[in-house]
């Protein structure tokens, strides 16, 4: 049997693989985080705490 929090960590693998995505595809693009932000709608510091995984803080447009 799975302990809880272990079920909770592999909850969180897709939110990880899709950050590690965005944060790839950023530096690929050879943009900062201000420059995606900006394109994006929001602030850099918003977009900092989401590719860190601060999803609760963290708000897109």
């Amino acid at each position: 049997m799975i302990s809880r929090d272990r079920k909770a960590w592999n909850d969180l693998d897709a939110e990880f693989n899709i950050l590690e995505m965005v944060i790839k595809a950023r530096e690929e693009a050879g943009l900062t985080q201000e420059e995606l932000a900006r394109r994006i709608g929001t602030k850099q510091p918003a977009l900092s705490r989401l590719e860190r995984g601060g999803f609760q803080k963290a708000k897109i447009a």
